[in-house]
């Protein structure tokens, strides 16, 4: 909902998807650097501490995301803020997913927990851009799709960080941290060093690209069409098919616990198992 909620109002200030395409570009780069960054922050610290300071230091840069749209800033101006924004944008997914393993024990469960919050993430990308659209094409004003969205994340990291099983968890890693036991990932590039995390962010990126000039190029195709608001119920469609998709996907058989040959039959002390 941020992005495109940025999309949106940008465009219905400016007139311009160049020029919205060129900020809510820049929020989303500034997100993907700072989710990284605190990605590390939060494994020294723990999550409550430094994702209550997030929420302060978001709120001042989401208001100025704000300002600079509503009084048309020079777009290197609203650029630069959009990427700060994007870098005090709580990492609240990583740290949502990185609970998962205080909360369940390895196995099928921790799996149908990991899965519940793939589809959950799935139906808020059908649930965000359709209201997103909605709001600014219904109101007013059209940054309260922003204002909006921005009160989601405050509210929504808040609670989370101040939840009993995340405050367990940031209070045992500053006691890891104190006696030496934590493992942390050293050097500039940190997790980047492992040959696996590169072809997966690479992967990831060329995806990424599809999806951010599917998000700019569907809004623009149906205000051209006459129909704004169907940008975002479009773009929630693909995320029904998503969801759909990884279900699917989970229901088919892994593969796991069946032998090299490919049969059944092989017993696990089998040497081909």
């Amino acid at each position: 909902m941020h992005s495109l909620a940025t999309l949106l109002y940008v465009r219905e200030v400016h007139g311009s998807y160049a020029v919205a395409g060129a900020v809510s570009a820049a929020l989303l780069v500034g997100t993907a650097v700072g989710t990284v960054v605190q990605g590390r922050v939060l494994d020294r610290l723990g999550p409550t501490r430094p994702m209550l300071v997030l929420v302060a230091v978001y709120l001042l840069c989401v208001t100025g995301l704000v300002l600079s749209i509503e009084f048309r800033a020079a777009l290197p101006l609203a650029v630069a803020v959009a990427v700060v924004t994007g870098l005090a944008t709580p990492a609240f997914e990583g740290s949502s997913r990185a609970l998962w393993s205080d909360l369940t024990p390895p196995g099928p469960r921790r799996e149908a927990a990991y899965t519940y919050e793939a589809i959950s993430l799935e139906i808020f990308f059908i649930m965000g851009p359709a209201l997103a659209a909605v709001l600014v094409v219904a109101t007013p004003w059209p940054g309260t799709a922003l204002v909006a969205a921005a009160t989601a994340e405050i509210v929504g990291t808040t609670w989370f960080a101040l939840t009993a099983a995340v405050r367990r968890r940031s209070a045992r890693i500053r006691a890891e941290r104190a006696d030496g036991s934590l493992p942390v990932e050293a050097g500039l590039l940190g997790v980047f060093r492992r040959p696996g995390l590169r072809t997966v962010a690479l992967a990831s990126l060329g995806f990424g690209l599809v999806a951010g000039t599917a998000e700019v190029g569907v809004i623009a195709a149906t205000a051209f069409a006459g129909s704004p608001a169907a940008g975002g119920l479009l773009l929630s469609l693909w995320s029904v098919v998503s969801v759909l998709t990884g279900v699917l996907y989970g229901m088919r058989p892994s593969g796991r616990g069946r032998c090299t040959c490919g049969c059944r039959s092989c017993s696990p002390a089998s040497p081909s198992w």
